[in-house]
């Protein structure tokens, strides 16, 4: 992976080739790779909530054992590894991690 920031002894730095002023605010290789992340992060998110529902409709019909059941809950699984990590390195905000249980 092609890192966008370096760390100097003054913390982490973006190179300036790797943001551009535009009109508004700034743009370039550093801000789509952000957009990116934050948009992957809010999927994840996202899904927890559609998953924690389908979990519990498959729990009041008592289907807790079907294959269904069991696909959906190893991906709310790793979707939960996933954002622990992003919360673990500071890259969700602390209202965010609630959104997973």
């Amino acid at each position: 992976m092609k890192r966008l920031t370096a760390k100097t002894p003054e913390g982490w730095v973006i190179p300036r080739e790797e943001l551009v002023p535009l009109d508004g605010g700034m743009g370039g290789p550093a801000a789509r790779r952000l957009a990116a992340f934050e948009e992957m992060a809010q999927r994840l998110l996202n899904q927890q909530g559609e998953l924690s529902a389908r979990l519990e409709g498959l729990r009041r019909e008592g289907k807790t054992k079907t294959v269904q059941f069991r696909e959906l809950m190893g991906k709310k699984l790793m979707n939960t590894q996933m954002l622990s990590f992003l919360q673990a390195y500071g890259l969700l905000e602390e209202g965010e991690e609630s959104a997973k249980d």
